[in-house]
């Protein structure tokens, strides 16, 4: 949870200062009167893999905490055991990990010898683009690229 809140705050920090003033502003009537900014901040951090995975993970237990805030409104302090079942869903959430590329070289790019010492040689993709520098040694080859992330 820590991870996502970081991810919020560095990428919706404006949203985020945003609901957090209509919040202190309005005790009353914060749930209907800041639902904007809180669809705001729905949409700025969709784009975040770690909060679409909490999402998804913690779906149950957040809609409880969210009915729980629709209910109390005034007294939003009744809402902790709510709370603490989203952040403890949330907490076991494994954070996304980075993606897994497969590369398939074009053959007639590259010299037999260069196929053996593929391990060898580092790759570097050119930025926007599907081929790449192969270094050998001193040698530079270009070679296609054919890219799956899973």
């Amino acid at each position: 949870m820590q991870a996502a809140l970081e991810i919020t705050a560095r990428h919706c920090g404006r949203e985020l200062d945003q609901y957090g003033q209509c919040v202190a502003a309005k005790p009353e009537s914060w749930q209907r009167d800041c639902h904007h900014l809180k669809m705001s901040i729905a949409r700025c951090t969709s784009s975040h893999p770690i909060i679409r995975r909490i999402r998804q993970a913690c779906a149950e237990p957040f809609e409880a905490f969210e009915e729980c805030l629709r209910q109390n409104e005034a007294a939003t302090s009744n809402c902790t055991e709510q709370v603490r079942r989203f952040l403890q869903c949330a907490e076991q959430v494994p954070p996304p990990g980075p993606p897994t590329i497969q590369a398939s070289f074009c053959p007639h790019h590259c010299s037999a010898e260069g196929h053996r010492k593929r391990q060898a040689w580092e790759a570097a993709l050119e930025q926007g683009g599907r081929s790449c520098w192969l270094k050998s040694g001193d040698r530079f080859n270009k070679a296609r690229l054919s890219l799956h992330v899973a």
